[in-house]
């Protein structure tokens, strides 16, 4: 299987997803697609004992949405791919073996949200931030993220970045839970692989706590879904959203 935004490797049983969609890593519905497509395949892959995933060569990890493209779009396109990166952010929540996420970078909004699926999270050292600036946009963290955000580093620190829209160098990250460790460059993807193999056990008793684990975050009656996203895009199209998010894209 090809792909252009992402990169597939294998160390032994553990596979390493490589986000590679240009300088920004920024969430686009091509990359979307393409993370979809992989999972499909390390699902079912038996011999599988753990995932990383990490942000290749660029200086992010990820930068979060990709604002510039989606301001392009009507509500029409933008709900299906809120959908569809709720549900990637769900399967890598609820992936049924360890995933590790390896952050070589900047970690901004949605790449803030992508990392925090992971079970274990090693930052590289470096004047790399990590954050929520959506609400300095005027906008929200999608709900059932936020939920997931507060099952990993808990209801406070979570509050603290919404509401604030706090950018946090390593250390800061690292102090609310956000990084288990912050190790040098070169030692960022074999610390990673170290600890997703640390974390592996018998496959079916991994994938049933990890679905016991996640239960209420992604999972939510349908209704309640759809109606959260309907917000969030309420607020993506308001006039201040939009105004800042213009800005945004034009310094990019």
């Amino acid at each position: 299987m090809s792909f252009e935004h992402i990169q597939i490797e294998r160390e032994a049983s553990v596979v390493i997803v490589r986000l590679a969609s240009g300088k920004l890593n920024a969430i686009s519905p091509e990359l979307l697609e393409e993370c979809h497509r992989a999972l499909d395949d390390l699902e079912a892959d038996r011999d599988l004992t753990g995932l990383v995933i990490t942000g290749g060569t660029s200086r992010f990890f990820s930068y979060g949405l990709d604002v510039a493209r989606l301001l392009t779009v009507d509500r029409s396109f933008l709900e299906p791919f809120m959908q569809s990166f709720n549900r990637l952010l769900s399967r890598i929540y609820v992936f049924p073996q360890p995933v590790g996420a390896a952050v070589n970078g900047h970690a901004t909004a949605g790449g803030l949200l992508l990392l925090l699926a992971a079970d274990c999270r090693v930052a590289a050292e470096g004047n790399f931030s990590a954050g929520l600036s959506e609400v300095k946009l005027g906008l929200a963290a999608p709900a059932a993220a936020l939920r997931m955000m507060s099952r990993r580093i808990g209801p406070q620190a979570t509050a603290d970045l919404a509401m604030r829209g706090m950018m946090l160098g390593p250390e800061a990250a690292s102090a609310l839970g956000i990084y288990e460790t912050i190790v040098p460059p070169d030692r960022l993807l074999g610390e990673t692989l170290d600890r997703v193999r640390g974390l592996a056990g018998p496959p079916g008793a991994v994938a049933l706590n990890k679905r016991f684990l996640g239960a209420g975050v992604f999972d939510g009656p349908e209704a309640m879904l759809e109606h959260e996203i309907s917000d969030w895009l309420d607020r993506w199209y308001s006039r201040e959203a939009q105004a800042e998010l213009t800005k945004l894209a034009s310094r990019k």
